[in-house]
């Protein structure tokens, strides 16, 4: 009876796990993300920069992300603002 029982709930599972783990990928591949907050998926963006020259510090939102060249996935939609700045440069912002 207990092997029965594995059996059984190996071949209803592990497709079942196999699915949701492909559909979980799929949408972060998407850009997607969930809110545990509100329950609910939500669209995401990435932002990518590359600047000459290089190592220029990148700004996003008045928080520091890194130096460039620099991709950031997870990016919330909507208005963003990006500064750009290097000593010697004239800072960039938009």
């Amino acid at each position: 009876m207990k092997k029965t029982l594995k059996t059984v709930l190996g071949i209803v599972v592990g497709p079942f796990l196999l699915i949701i783990g492909t559909l979980l990928t799929y949408f972060v591949a998407k850009g997607y993300r969930f809110d545990f907050d509100n329950g609910q998926f939500e669209q995401t963006g990435v932002i990518s920069v590359e600047t000459k020259p290089r190592r220029t510090e990148i700004t996003l939102d008045g928080t520091a992300i890194g130096k460039s060249p620099k991709a950031v996935s997870g990016i919330n939609e909507g208005k963003h603002t990006v500064t750009l700045s290097r000593n010697g440069y004239q800072t960039w912002t938009m």
